[in-house]
């Protein structure tokens, strides 16, 4: 009995090392996708993507500024979910530079082009970030450029 419990206890210390190590846990629909150090909850495929249990399918949608930003509105008054642009350290947070071609972990987030995604952050007047998954660096890009989107919420 007690090697029993030596082992669970070994096991549930070994899930709970496993689970800090991986920082993205994908829901079990396969729609979204949680980082477990910010507690953000992300759209697991870029937008004009859908998701499927192991994939994402279709291909991506770009967007202007004014267009990502409506369209974010859109979706989360459609889902009643408060779906929105993430800022440029919030995208910056799910990029991984050490990752060059493709800066993203794409078992994560499947199918991710390796271009830039809009953020809601301001650089200057009619200039907004955007986050390049080719390298996992921010550019500022002008408003009315066509960009990728990924839309993020806070954890529940």
């Amino acid at each position: 009995m007690k090697a029993l419990t030596l082992i669970t206890s070994l096991l549930c210390a070994a899930s709970a090392l496993a689970y800090a190590d991986a920082p993205f846990v994908v829901s079990v629909d396969g729609k979204e996708v949680t980082d477990s150090r910010t507690g953000l909850i992300w759209k697991r495929c870029a937008e004009g993507m859908t998701a499927k249990v192991s994939t994402c399918n279709g291909t991506a949608r770009t967007f202007s500024y004014d267009e990502a930003a409506a369209h974010a509105a859109k979706q989360a008054g459609a889902s009643k979910v408060a779906w929105r642009l993430p800022t440029s350290e919030e995208l910056l947070g799910i990029a991984d530079e050490k990752r060059f071609k493709m800066a993203i972990d794409t078992s994560a987030f499947p199918g991710t082009p390796p271009e830039h995604f809009w953020t809601s952050t301001r650089y200057i007047e009619n200039y907004y970030f955007a986050v390049n998954f080719y390298n996992g660096f921010h550019y500022d890009r002008y408003y009315t450029s066509p960009h990728y989107v990924r839309l993020v919420r806070a954890g529940r």
